[in-house]
């Protein structure tokens, strides 16, 4: 079976990145039943290889990167208000959304401590404070991410108890997704879509409260699992 390129990036093996995008292009190739590599191949390789390398320079920097517009919507935008107050000055927008921002993560009951924050007029979210582990870590961003408004996070936090445990994978839910499909879509097993409920604890408190756009962790399984 190919290796998927995310699980390199998860790796950081570098050379594991070209081979496994490699694969995945040569089967898309094959796909469209050509005897030789296409053009498609050729376009496709560098493309998809672009990609890989930033996530994997992104993942290694605690950069996370959201679709703006895509999560929970908990703070009204500088347009809103302004339509709403004409005048209202933009340090009083700021901080009207710096304080929707803090009530929603201080409410969500993540193990982090001496957290603060930064958000600026891009949708950037930088995070300081100490996690207490790396799930810790990576909850704290996608509840971050997980926001209207909010386009990348820059995860400064330090980890109090550093571990082996792997990074876990991404995975953006699409319409129409249950945890039940992303389970099969990831482990080919929907019956293992509780170990994906577990990892996304607190954030979601229901299986079935996922919605599209939302970023969930997709935790490496072990042996035994």
């Amino acid at each position: 079976m190919p290796m998927k390129p995310w699980a390199s990036l998860k790796e950081g093996k570098f050379e594991n990145v070209i081979i496994s995008t490699f694969q995945d292009c040569l089967i898309a190739s094959n796909r469209r039943k050509s005897g030789i590599i296409s053009h498609y191949f050729l376009y496709l390789f560098p493309i998809k290889f672009y990609i890989c390398c930033s996530q994997l320079k992104l993942k290694k920097m605690g950069l996370f990167s959201f679709v703006k517009e895509w999560g929970k919507k908990i703070f009204k935008s500088k347009e809103e208000q302004e339509a709403e107050a004409p005048g209202v000055q933009p340090d009083v927008i700021a901080q009207t959304q710096k304080d929707a921002v803090r009530k929603y993560i201080d409410g969500v009951g993540l193990n982090i401590a001496n957290f603060d924050f930064t958000l600026d007029g891009d949708g950037k979210l930088t995070l300081m404070g100490e996690c207490a582990s790396k799930a810790d870590f990576e909850k704290v961003a996608l509840t971050a991410g997980n926001i209207v408004g909010v386009s990348s996070v820059d995860n400064q936090m330090t980890i109090a108890v550093e571990d082996a445990t792997p990074d876990a994978n991404l995975y953006t839910v699409e319409k129409g997704d249950t945890l039940w499909e992303i389970a099969d879509k990831n482990y080919g097993n929907g019956s293992k879509y509780t170990i994906i409920f577990e990892a996304n604890q607190p954030m979601i408190k229901d299986a079935d409260e996922i919605y599209p756009g939302q970023v969930l962790r997709i935790p490496v399984l072990t042996a035994d699992a």
